[in-house]
């Protein structure tokens, strides 16, 4: 029986061949969805060239234009009657909120699901866990199983065997979030928020903007004394594979880069927190925090 892997994101993408090293996966095909955002799928492509996958293994699946969804939607009926078809094995998952894979897991046997994680929302996710809400986890996050749940732990040992020995510098990167575009926060308020933290370690700040933020917001943030904006063309976690020095600090308010560089480099993670008691997501934004407090420094940027 084969195992099917679906994955929409850099990040996925790399934990996905995370899961093939580590559960040594032999017959399995990845399906990788791009999304035609040109960031995120440029992304995708560099992961792919860099890790040794077998190309027969991969297939690749474009999100159509918006009036062509119906086309979209026989794609994935197609993997829905192929994985009942061919008794999959185990789903690997990277988006349990994915519509467009709803169709597959809702209708398989939710002890054959494996998610991979998706940002920090993996936390919040497992707060959620129930019976009918079911589903076994690869994550890096050090979380307590529930019921008959299995969580293996993705020490991305894969990726470690790409690197060789950096050296670190007295350097900090901030990770940029996308907060006033999910409407969590307004832009002004990141902005103030990010001047705050450059007032804070008044030194040099490379900035490593979130695929999905804005271009006049990030103009805005380059005028701001003592911060580089960096775009990279590939996750941040390949960092040690293009750069020739690490940091010795990685910043930002909250993103799963914070604990996976800590993991992968041994870098110091430092987590802001700030006032979101305003959000529709304050339950989940909280969670994530407290986890944090045993991981990291965390911040509070008081108003």
């Amino acid at each position: 029986m084969k195992d099917m892997i679906f994955v929409e994101s850099p990040l996925q993408l790399v934990n996905a061949l995370e899961v093939i090293a580590s559960f040594v996966l032999k017959d399995y095909v990845l399906y990788i969805r791009y999304s035609n955002n040109k960031t995120n799928d440029a992304q995708l492509d560099k992961v792919i060239e860099i890790f040794n996958v077998k190309r027969t293994n991969i297939k690749k699946i474009y999100l159509s234009p918006s009036n062509r969804r119906l086309l979209d939607y026989i794609k994935i009926l197609f993997y829905f009657i192929y994985s009942k078809t061919f008794k999959v094995n185990r789903l690997f998952i990277g988006n349990l909120d994915s519509k467009f894979l709803s169709v597959i897991y809702n209708n398989i046997n939710k002890d054959k699901i494996i998610a991979l994680d998706d940002g920090s929302k993996t936390i919040a996710l497992q707060e959620k866990f129930n019976r009918h809400n079911f589903y076994h986890l690869f994550t890096m996050y050090f979380l307590k199983n529930i019921d008959n749940q299995n969580i293996y732990i993705n020490n991305y040992e894969n990726l470690k065997s790409l690197l060789r020995n950096k050296h670190k510098t007295e350097h900090i990167i901030f990770l940029g979030s996308k907060l006033n575009e999910a409407e969590i926060i307004s832009e002004d308020k990141y902005l103030s928020l990010i001047i705050r933290i450059a007032e804070y370690y008044k030194k040099q700040i490379t900035y490593i903007p979130h695929r999905g933020e804005d271009g006049e917001k990030l103009k805005k943030i380059s005028e701001i004394k003592n911060i580089k904006i960096k775009n990279l063309d590939y996750p941040v976690e390949l960092y040690g594979l293009y750069e020739k020095e690490i940091p010795n600090i990685v910043a930002s308010f909250y993103s799963t880069a914070l604990l996976s560089m800590k993991n992968i480099y041994g870098i110091e993670p430092e987590s802001f927190y700030f006032d979101f008691s305003a959000s529709e997501h304050k339950d989940s934004i909280e969670s994530v925090y407290d986890y944090y407090k045993n991981e990291m420094k965390v911040i509070e940027l008081h108003e």
